[in-house]
């Protein structure tokens, strides 16, 4: 079993009055805030792009959008969140499901069977537990629960991490980032 990882969060006087000082303004989505955030996730996670999205599925629904997939079939868990599906139906994908190991609710490996009909995946950290998929295709990873799995950022063609309010970070109403 993969262990969790609980990453470290504090919180000072100074983060404390930026929080004042968004809901002050009265738009906590203007430019500023989210160039701001974006910002962080980039040097966070030493990635070249952090796009900041309205939540975690529409991310999920731009990045398979933006990878170019079209009319392929893709690997994904058989146990997720329908949003992993939606974004593959909002693209016209065809979907085949995969078994996920009964320890870590992580989709590990591709039966070969399916794994010489697939052309993509996507896959999902579930529960905090960091997924990997080790196959030579283009996978998206759904890393909803992911913040503050050690390879965050760095996996696959893009990651979408969720601030919804049962999440590691949560924000204030909804929220995502995509990952690059």
């Amino acid at each position: 079993m993969i262990p969790f990882i609980r990453p470290e969060l504090t919180i000072d006087n100074h983060d404390v009055n930026n929080v004042i000082n968004i809901l002050e303004s009265g738009s906590w989505v203007n430019k500023k805030y989210v160039n701001d955030l974006e910002f962080l996730f980039r040097k966070k996670f030493e990635v070249k792009h952090a796009i900041a999205c309205s939540c975690a599925t529409q991310g999920l629904v731009v990045a398979v959008k933006a990878a170019e997939w079209k009319n392929k079939l893709v690997a994904m868990p058989a146990f997720t969140w329908p949003s992993t599906l939606y974004s593959l139906e909002c693209n016209d994908e065809k979907v085949i499901y995969c078994d996920v190991d009964e320890h870590t609710w992580l989709l590990e490996k591709l039966p070969s069977m399916v794994f010489s009909e697939v052309d993509t995946a996507i896959v999902v950290d579930t529960f905090g537990n960091e997924a990997y998929l080790d196959a030579d295709i283009p996978v998206i990873y759904d890393a909803a629960h992911g913040y503050g799995n050690p390879r965050l950022g760095h996996r696959g063609l893009a990651e979408v991490v969720s601030f919804s309010f049962t999440k590691v970070v949560s924000g204030f109403g909804q929220g995502g980032i995509i990952l690059t």
